[in-house]
């Protein structure tokens, strides 16, 4: 008897090692102590003093999310070289002195969102074997290039890369064909769309204040967008005759206060084409690309454009937010009326993870300065 409780108690604690639940890394300890192959979430938040990630080579699955952010003594993060699946998302975010990222050598999927943000970085090494992802964000980073993200071949959603001052070149997206909503904005250095010469369909498009961005020849395959297209205020483009191939436009076509942009005659045929489904707004450009303005009340500067997506959802419900002339508060009820989630101010895109919610009918709305905009239901199934 004695040697069959002795098994049942190694049992037990070789499978604690084996899984755990959530796990916060606090101090050096912590992290050397770590010997889980799955864990539900990994949490390195806030840490004082922690100046180096590494190790973790046990680890092989989060079912969840792993959130390493605003750590304020790290300079690099190295390791998870075993780690195969984040099913949740993995967002390196805030670590204010973060300059070096080298990992994730075997990590093959990501089921929501990739999130790199407000950090020094100037080098990421790793991810590989990343060759699909639902949502992509890098954003506030000191990275010139995305280069390791080279294995992209699809993105479900979201590709936002915005703030990244010394970025030159997207050249590692030449793999995506198609993508929901892509934010190219306020990247001070980038020089050029090529990584997107090879996508031909986009839920929404929006490119903005890309102070050394000289054309948007990378568009070349582009013929569809579900929803806008967006050139705002991209001081160097001076043409736009690239976009002549488009065939579909779901809603507005803008043209924006791009103080170069001269030349669109080859877009005579698209304009007229009534494959514009929304408005046509071509203003404050150089005079020859200011010709074709045609808005309405319900216009893209008038009134927000919002949609909900995918709904019904089984993981994760979309608030695509997009308009250069609102903030939004958005608040969502469970089916008992109870407050569930809210978001406070937001212009851009939400991701609502729904792990752990109960299934049913969930409602949702959504107000701007203080006045009703829109209000729905989201099906959880």
């Amino acid at each position: 008897m004695k040697n069959l409780a002795l098994v049942t108690l190694l049992t037990a604690f070789s499978t604690l090692m084996v899984s755990a639940q959530t796990v916060e890394i606090k101090t050096v300890e912590d992290m050397i102590s770590f010997s889980f192959e799955t864990v539900d979430n990994l949490y390195i938040t806030n840490t004082k003093t922690l100046t180096a990630i590494s190790g973790f080579a046990t680890l092989k699955e989060v079912k969840n999310d792993l959130i390493i952010s605003d750590n304020e003594g790290i300079t690099s993060l190295s390791g998870f070289d075993n780690l195969v699946s984040v099913k949740g998302q993995l967002s390196i975010k805030g670590n204010i002195h973060l300059t070096k990222i080298d990992g994730f050598r075997n990590l093959e999927n990501i089921g929501e969102v990739l999130s790199i943000s407000d950090l020094p970085a100037t080098e990421i090494k790793g991810f590989s074997k990343l060759t699909s992802l639902e949502h992509v964000y890098l954003t506030s980073t000191f990275l010139n290039n995305v280069n390791f993200l080279s294995s992209l071949k699809k993105v479900g959603y979201f590709i936002v890369i915005s703030k990244n001052q010394y970025l030159q070149n997207i050249d590692a997206f030449v793999g995506i064909k198609q993508a929901g909503l892509v934010e190219i904005s306020d990247n001070k250095s980038l020089l050029n769309l090529n990584g997107l010469a090879n996508c031909t369909k986009l839920h929404l498009f929006l490119l903005s204040n890309n102070d050394a961005l000289l054309d948007v020849s990378g568009l070349a395959a582009l013929d569809s967008v579900e929803t806008s297209l967006v050139l705002y205020e991209n001081d160097k483009i001076s043409s736009a005759n690239v976009l002549k191939n488009l065939l579909y436009i779901g809603a507005d076509f803008v043209l924006d206060s791009n103080s170069s942009l001269e030349t669109c005659s080859d877009l005579e045929a698209l304009l007229s084409s009534g494959n514009i489904k929304g408005d046509i707004i071509m203003k404050d450009n150089l005079p020859a690309c200011n010709k074709a303005t045609f808005m309405t009340s319900d216009s893209f500067y008038s009134s927000p454009k919002i949609s909900v997506y995918p709904n019904p959802s089984s993981s994760t419900t979309v608030f695509n937010l997009m308009d250069l002339n609102h903030n939004y508060d958005v608040r969502i009820y469970n089916p008992k009326g109870a407050l569930v989630r809210d978001y406070i101010h937001v212009n851009g895109p939400i991701i609502i993870n729904w792990n752990g919610s109960p299934s049913g009918l969930y409602f949702y709305q959504i107000s701007s300065d203080n006045k009703f905009i829109q209000n729905g239901k989201i099906v959880l199934e």
